[in-house]
């Protein structure tokens, strides 16, 4: 910590609401950075000459929320291949985690859908049905906005297409999915250059 730290203004919340502190994994960090790049690489293919990619927060909060959930699918891949309970219960529990971060960065119903779906793998069969009930509560509640709805739309079409497949997701279907969620942000002037 530095002197110049104690005498920094510290933003106060606004009223009624309390900042939300996540930490993450080596792993969990990794994810995102990897999922910021990818939008950065499919914006960065036509750019103007010189210029920058910016987003506003809240999509740079959405893309993060991908990254984690993407990180939390690939912890529950071929589970099958663990070699003892041990390794298995780790993994389903790193999902867990992964895809709790995933709706603390973006509060979209499909990630307590999916939460629900990873405590029926851990056989937590009260848990699921909690977050069933509060995926179903979510989504009554839930007024999205034209970010929300861009970024709802790819992940429920991912989620159908994994249920689809009963499998994982080759990387170049979600790269698709990217690219199309990338031009949608782009059209709709979420994602800007300069």
């Amino acid at each position: 910590m530095s002197v110049f730290d104690r005498f920094r203004r510290k933003p106060n919340p606004p009223k009624g609401l309390v900042e939300i502190n996540v930490s993450l994994t080596t792993e969990e960090n990794e994810a995102i950075e990897q999922a910021l790049d990818r939008f950065a690489a499919i914006a960065a293919s036509n750019p103007p000459e010189g210029s920058r990619m910016f987003v506003p927060p809240k999509v740079r909060r959405a893309i993060s929320a991908q990254g984690l959930a993407y990180y939390a699918q690939s912890c529950v891949w071929n589970i099958g291949n663990c070699r003892s309970g041990a390794e298995t219960t780790e993994r389903i529990d790193k999902a867990i985690k992964a895809q709790m971060k995933a709706y603390a960065h973006h509060n979209l119903p499909e990630y307590l859908f999916q939460l629900a779906a990873l405590y029926d793998l851990a056989g937590d069969t009260a848990k699921r049905e909690e977050f069933s009930r509060l995926f179903r509560q979510a989504r009554e509640e839930f007024k999205p906005d034209q970010i929300d709805s861009i970024f709802s739309d790819t992940v429920e079409n991912l989620r159908k297409l994994q249920d689809d497949m009963r499998s994982e997701i080759p990387s170049t279907v979600r790269e698709a999915f990217d690219q199309m969620t990338a031009k949608e942000l782009y059209q709709s002037g979420f994602m800007k250059f300069a």
